[in-house]
Order: C-alpha cells, then structure tokens, then sequence
C-alpha cells in the first residue's frame, strides 16, 4: 500500500507513492476503505487507493471538539477503530482520552475520557470516566457497537455500551497472564492491539507478555503464548512462539499476527470442528452377552487439521441389542473419543450412532 519512506503525505494522493510518518495502529471499514492512525491524524485509504486525511492537522495538541474533525488536534494518535454505521473512534495515547468522530458530518466529540489519569467511572458516562493510556492504545468495536479500550497503564480493557455507559471487562489493575478465569478478578497486562470477530469475542495481544487473549462470554483464555524462540509453521499456538503485536480476524475466525522480531505475519488458523469418522472398533464380532474386544472411537478434526480436544460425543444405540459403557464421552487432546460395549442376550446386528455435540456431524 505504502512505500516505505517517512514523510506527510497530501490528500488526494495515491497511497502507493505517499510518504508516511510512523503510524501506531490501522483498522478497516465494511466498504473496503483502510484507516491508520500516524502521530497527530487520522487518514484513510479510499478503495480507488487515494488517501483522505479524516482526522487532526498534523499539528501537536488536544482540541477542535465540537468542530470538523480535519480541523481538531492530537498529542499522540494511538488506536482508531470504525463501527458499522462508519463513526470513526479515536485513542489519543498522551491526552487519555478518546474521541469519535460522526459519520456523515465528519464533527469531533469526546467519547471516552476527561483527559483526567486514573481508572475511575465505571457504570458511569464514558466521556466522564478516566483513562491511563500507553503508546499503544488499541480499539475494537464489536457487531452490537460496544467499543473496547485497550487502557494500558491501568492493565485492564474498558467498554463503552451503545448507552454510553463504561465498565471494565478485562483486568483487576493488577499485572498477571491469565487463563481461563473470569476476566475482571485477574491482573492482566497493557494491550497492544485489540479485534472482535462475527460473535461479539474480544481478541487481545498483550504488549506486555506478546500473549494473545480471547475473551469470551466473560472468561478469559490465552490461545496463543508468547516467547523468544522463533515461530515453526504446523506447531501449536500455545507454545512458546514470538512476540506478536498486531493482530486482525477474518470471517472463518483466523487470526493473522504480525511479529515484529521477525518481521512476519502470521496465520493462525482456528482450529473448529471440520471433520467426524470412525477411527476403530467398527464391523466387530462377540458372543451374546460379550464384550466387544474393541472400543469404539471416533475421531474430530479441526480445519487446522489437528484433533480438537473437549468436545462431548453422544453415542446411541439404534437398532440391536446392547449396553454401552457410557451414553457420552469427551474428545481427548488428540481428538479422540471411544466408549466400550457389551452385546445383548439376543443375536443380531448392533447399529451405534455416534454426534459431536455442537457441531451437527455424525459419524
């Protein structure tokens, strides 16, 4: 998109000649317009590829609210984020606060934030909260329009509901790495980069440990771990890897982390449910009132093409004779589940059927 020179470029350029300053975050929209956040404005990236400068002077300060946001200044641009209706959000790193700017008029107002340090304000107005923002101060705006915060130096993530009401949803103030505990009774870290997929779950990279979080249903998890080693292609995401940074979902929920220790971007690939089969124990004969010699498994693989662990299958008798061990069993870490069987005092063929839960597959 850009070349790879600094400078400040002009709106109406082309974006693949434009000189740029260093920019802190970038986000997309539903139209295909690219935004990115450089020192002091905001700019876009029109699909044709001319750049539009949408927000701030290019000069140093903290005003303009209440007038054209092309108009308005920043001490430090460190997070933008677009919702659906195409109101741009803005982190302002050095000014502890975030502003929007309105669809259709292009008008700058507070959002979240007096300017005030703390971490004050929650079940209350956003624009009257505080917020103790990092360099990085990443932003995500999920299908509902609740906009996250990435608030660094408070180590947690604050939302913003449609109301305008702020709380925090990740993070206690305390610095901790955590794994599948409610998220707002543990320490956390200083988010670098935030993104929501199709269902409403917050991804967050930490800038802290170079972990990735997913937040889900109020629980946190780390899905991928941070290191120093160097990334293997194939390998799990909770080994130790490298540092990742930036990071964006596509609508399959994959994730591409940028690494910066490396230079490279990275596809991690959402390991869900793709296939369902038999892996032993079919076509078995015994005696009347005998056990099979055999279990019978199945196997669930994901589109990562790894077992997929967890998952409860339900077996089923549907014609024949017989007593199972169990009527369900989890799938293990490689992905299998098996369950033994007992034949009936009758002869004749035993037909059993097994489903991975959630997932509609037979096998």
């Amino acid at each position: 998109l850009f070349r790879s020179i600094p400078g400040n470029p002009a709106s109406g350029t082309t974006a693949a000649n434009a000189e740029l300053p260093y920019f802190f975050a970038a986000t997309s929209d539903s139209k295909g317009a690219v935004y990115f956040a450089t020192y002091y404005q905001i700019w876009k990236i029109m699909p044709d590829g001319t750049l539009a400068g949408v927000a701030g002077t290019g000069s140093y300060g903290n005003s303009g609210d209440g007038g054209l946001a092309t108009a308005a200044t920043f001490q430090q641009a460190g997070g933008v984020a677009v919702d659906a209706t195409g109101n741009i959000y803005v982190a302002d790193s050095i000014a502890n606060r975030v502003r929007v700017v309105a669809a259709g008029t292009g008008i700058i107002s507070p959002f979240a934030g007096t300017g005030d340090t703390g971490r004050g304000g929650d079940a209350g107005p956003a624009a009257s909260a505080q917020l103790n923002l990092s360099s990085f101060a990443p932003l995500a705006v999920d299908s509902k329009g609740n906009v996250y915060i990435g608030d660094g130096n408070n180590k947690t993530v604050r939302m913003v509901d449609s109301k305008g009401i702020i709380s925090t949803v990740v993070g206690n103030g305390s610095l901790g790495q955590p794994d599948g505990v409610q998220a707002t009774s543990t320490g956390f870290s200083a988010p670098s980069s935030m993104v929501c997929d199709s269902a409403g779950n917050l991804y967050i990279a930490s800038a802290t440990y170079s972990d990735v979080y997913r937040l889900s249903g109020g629980i946190i998890r780390r899905i991928l771990a941070g290191g120093s080693s160097l990334l293997v292609d194939g390998t799990l995401t909770l080994s130790p890897q490298s540092y990742a940074y930036g990071i964006k979902i596509d609508q399959n929920g994959d994730i591409y982390a940028a690494y910066g220790a490396n230079n490279t971007v990275r596809k991690l690939i959402l390991n869900s449910p793709a296939t369902f089969n038999i892996a032993d124990g079919n076509n078995q004969t015994a005696q009347i009132g005998q056990s099979l010699p055999k279990s019978l498994k199945v196997q669930l693989n994901g589109r990562a093409e790894s077992g997929v662990s967890g998952v409860t299958v339900n077996f089923v008798i549907t014609s024949g004779a017989a007593t199972l061990s169990a009527a369900t069993a989890l799938t293990d870490a490689n992905g299998s589940a098996g369950i033994g069987v007992t034949l009936g005092a009758a002869a004749g063929n035993v037909t059993i059927t097994a489903t991975a839960a959630g997932t509609g597959f037979p096998a």
